[in-house]
C-alpha cells in the first residue's frame, strides 16, 4: 500500500504503462475541489501537526469540538501519513463536502493554469465559482487537490523502516499534478520488488495480487519502466474480452 491509495487513483494511473490511457475516466467536472479542501489528507495531517505542536509549546488550544471536526471523528483520516503504514487501505477515504448540486455556490468551473497544475490536461480539476471568489479573495493560489496529490505521491519516511530505502521509481515521468518526477516507493512496494527479483526464476510467470488498481499501477511501472519486463493486467478497468485474452 502507499499513502496516495486513497482517492488518488488520478495521479498513479499516469505511471502504468497500460493504464495511462484511461486518466480521462478520472475527471469529474461534479466535484468541487475547493469545497473539500481542508478534508484531503496532506491537509488534515498537516492541520493535525500544527495543533498538535501548538499545544506542545502552549501557543494554542483548540477546542475539543473542534479538533473532532478537523481530523474528521466520523471516519478513519490519515492524520500522519506514512509508507509503511499496515492500516493504510480504501477506507481513508476523502471525507468532508461533497457540493454536488449545490446551486447556492454557483456553476462549476475549471481551474485556470495560474492556479491549478492539471488545468488543460486529461483530468481537470473544478470548483464552484463561489468558492473560487473565495479563495482568491483569501490569498490562496495553489490548488489544493494537486498539492494532496504531489505531496502524498512524494511523501518518504527519512528514517526508514527495516532497513528499507524509499528510492524514487520512475524519474522519467512527471505527472500532471506535480513538478517533481517519478514517486516515493513503501517499503511494501519494494519489498515485492525484491520478492519478483529474488525469488522467480528466469523466464518463469508470476502473480502479483492487490485490492488496489493504485498500488498495480505502482508496481507494474517499475517492473515496465525499471527492470523492462513485460506485465499483463487482469482487473475492473477493462472489458472481460480483454481479460480473457491477457490470461491466455
Amino acid at each position: 500500500d502507499h499513502p496516495i491509495i486513497p482517492g488518488g487513483r488520478e495521479i498513479t494511473i499516469q505511471f502504468s504503462p497500460s493504464r495511462k490511457r484511461l486518466l480521462k475516466r478520472e475527471e469529474n467536472k461534479e466535484r468541487c475541489v475547493l469545497c473539500s479542501g481542508r478534508s484531503y489528507p496532506t491537509q488534515r495531517a498537516e492541520q493535525f501537526e500544527a495543533r498538535r505542536t501548538a499545544e506542545e509549546n502552549g501557543d494554542e488550544f483548540i477546542a475539543e469540538e473542534d479538533y473532532l471536526n478537523l481530523v474528521g471523528a466520523d471516519a478513519r483520516v490519515r492524520t500522519e501519513m506514512d509508507l509503511d503504514d499496515d492500516e493504510l487501505d480504501d477506507e481513508d477515504v476523502l471525507t468532508g463536502s461533497n457540493t454536488h448540486g449545490n446551486k447556492e455556490k454557483g456553476q462549476l468551473v475549471e481551474l485556470e493554469h495560474d492556479l491549478c497544475r492539471a488545468a488543460g490536461s486529461d483530468c481537470r480539476h473544478f470548483a464552484h465559482k463561489k468558492c473560487l471568489a473565495a479563495f482568491l479573495e483569501n490569498g490562496c493560489d495553489q490548488c489544493p487537490r494537486c498539492y494532496d496529490l504531489s505531496s502524498r505521491i512524494h511523501i518518504s519516511n527519512k528514517e526508514g523502516v527495516g532497513n528499507v530505502s524509499h528510492r524514487v521509481y520512475c524519474s522519467n515521468t512527471q505527472t500532471n499534478v506535480s513538478g517533481l518526477n517519478g514517486f516515493t516507493a513503501s517499503s511494501k512496494i519494494v519489498k515485492a520488488i525484491e520478492w519478483f527479483q529474488t525469488t522467480v526464476p528466469d523466464g518463469e510467470k508470476a502473480i502479483i495480487l492487490s485490492f488496489f488498481k493504485g498500488s498495480l499501477d505502482l508496481v507494474e511501472a517499475i517492473l515496465t519502466e525499471e527492470l523492462g519486463i513485460d506485465c499483463a493486467r487482469y482487473d475492473g478497468d477493462v472489458g472481460k474480452e480483454t481479460r480473457a485474452a491477457k490470461l491466455k
